[in-house]
């Protein structure tokens, strides 16, 4: 896996390096001088969409357990997002961080489902503004092959619906994975305790059918989470010159989107967001030079924001080297379901 993950890496560093060539570096530089104090007004608006993202994952706690302030679920969800840009885990590492940091506050197995909960729904949001972002893509760039493509893509987004509405339906996924786990002899350390998967499976899949407007809400937010995209392409384009309607700024982000899913496995999506943007704007007509500048001021802000991320993430280290009541206790509790109560 490092092997590939170093290849893809080299891969995206060659992809954005060949792409600053053919367009030019002086044409690059000249797209970012455009934007200039601007990109306060880009990075300020980010905040929108970590709220709604982070009110998403509040309406996935179980409702007895929802008794984390929204200011500590809006930190922790910075600092999760910044592992998950800069470790190569396929935006996993930063979601163990988030269940971390929130077994300090509810019940493991609680903390647990409910990242596990937040990063399906955020998964089925991406569906839902995909499948809205098509019709206003199709309107603009219909062609029969591309018909052929968004007929694929809407009939695996269709069958990775089925398979989350099978596994909700079963009421036992993860005791099914557990099992399967159990008998292939791996992650013992995970798996002996069987308990704490039936928690999971309750936690999970039992919320879709115990709160289901808890489930329908958090969806919501993470959607209008990734609406704020739209606007930052909006606002992006319009300092770059290059104004463009609210429905073309729609398919951009709509096509982003689904380039970040065919390609989460590449690390801080090297290459691919720039790569992106570039072959999006050829696609709708545009100008690629502008497409892979927008790429490259959206790279900024996402590096600007891991930063405080990071920061956040320090300062929950720090306070547990003080003892405090927010510790983080990555290096002297495993992460496995069901380990017990937070500590009083």
């Amino acid at each position: 896996m490092k092997i590939l993950e170093r290849s893809l890496l080299v891969a995206g560093v060659l992809l954005f390096i060949w792409l600053v060539y053919n367009i030019g570096p002086s044409a690059l530089l000249h797209h970012l001088s455009l934007v200039g104090g601007g990109f306060a007004i880009i990075f300020a608006q980010e905040i929108m969409a970590f709220l709604f993202n982070t009110l998403g994952w509040r309406h996935a706690i179980r409702p007895t357990q929802r008794r984390v302030a929204l200011r500590d679920l809006f930190a922790m969800r910075m600092a999760g997002d910044a592992v998950n840009y800069i470790t190569p885990s396929a935006s996993i590492g930063g979601e163990f961080v988030k269940a971390r940091l929130l077994q300090r506050m509810i019940p493991t197995a609680e903390a647990v489902g409910s990242v596990s909960l937040a990063a399906i729904n955020q998964f089925l949001s991406q569906i839902v503004f995909i499948l809205v972002s098509i019709s206003f893509f199709s309107a603009q760039a219909l062609t029969p092959a591309i018909a052929r493509l968004t007929w694929g893509v809407g009939g695996f987004i269709a069958l990775i619906c089925a398979t989350l509405f099978y596994l909700g339906w079963r009421r036992n996924a993860f005791q099914q994975i557990h099992a399967f786990l159990v008998r292939r002899g791996w992650f013992h350390q995970w798996t002996k305790n069987g308990d704490a998967w039936r928690k999971l499976d309750e936690s999970i899949f039992g919320s879709f059918r115990n709160h289901p407007l808890d489930s329908v809400l958090s969806v919501l937010f993470f959607t209008l989470g990734w609406g704020m995209g739209v606007i930052e392409i909006y606002l992006i384009l319009y300092y770059l010159q290059v104004p463009v309607g609210w429905p073309t700024a729609i398919a951009i982000e709509g096509l982003s989107i689904l380039v970040e899913i065919s390609f989460f496995y590449v690390p801080a999506k090297i290459g691919t967001q720039e790569g992106g943007k570039y072959f999006i704007f050829m696609l709708l007509g545009l100008n690629p030079g502008t497409g892979l500048a927008l790429g490259v001021i959206r790279r900024l802000r996402e590096i600007a924001w891991t930063f405080l991320g990071l920061l956040v993430f320090g300062y929950y280290h720090y306070v547990s080297r003080q003892g405090g009541i927010l510790e983080f206790v990555a290096a002297r509790r495993p992460l496995t379901p069901g380990s017990g109560d937070p500590p009083q």
